[in-house]
């Protein structure tokens, strides 16, 4: 087996908060897409060409949206684009928050858990990757969401400088605020 058939490029995209900067970052990412992944890019890539998909104005789908009101995702899946695509925002948080490291962690465990699904079929996938579990009517993220932030904050626990009791800490918060 070809090893390249193994590993799955990571676009990774740094949007900052001026709108005309990331309507131009759109369009060379979706150029880029196009020209790196084109097999994967007619099927996949509606948010690329206008007018996109139902709340894209004009094929903006991927960035715009981060200068305007920050965050940060995974926003592809390599079964279907054949790459993971992690976007992080000027804000909300940004690079000089506190929390902007723990975010890029959490984010990046998102890939090494999508790496790990092969499923093409919706439904299916979602039961795999925990969104859908035992007899709930509704999606779940605890499985998907909840690994991430404890992966994140432990590897961020481990990093010099950190204070000893930051994940016991952070836990208990984030314990509190599922409540």
């Amino acid at each position: 087996m070809e090893t390249s058939n193994l590993f799955y490029p990571l676009l990774l995209v740094i949007v900052g908060k001026n709108m005309d900067a990331a309507i131009e970052l759109e369009g060379r990412l979706c150029a880029e897409i196009e020209k790196n992944f084109k097999n994967d890019y007619e099927e996949a890539f509606v948010r690329c060409r206008p007018p996109g998909p139902p709340g894209c104005k004009d094929g903006l789908c991927y960035i715009t949206e981060y200068a305007k009101h920050g965050g940060a995702s995974i926003a592809s899946s390599r079964i279907l684009q054949g790459f993971h695509l992690m976007i992080m925002s000027g804000k909300y948080p940004g690079p000089k928050d506190n929390d902007y490291g723990v975010t890029t962690l959490h984010e990046a465990y998102h890939i090494y858990q999508l790496s790990h699904i092969t499923e093409r079929d919706h439904n299916l996938f979602q039961q795999k990757i925990g969104r859908r579990t035992g007899n709930y009517n509704r999606d779940v993220a605890w499985w998907a969401e909840g690994t991430a932030d404890y992966m994140a904050l432990l590897l961020h626990f481990k990093q010099p400088g950190v204070k000893s009791k930051f994940l016991k800490n952070t836990m208990k918060d984030k314990l509190k605020q599922s409540d």
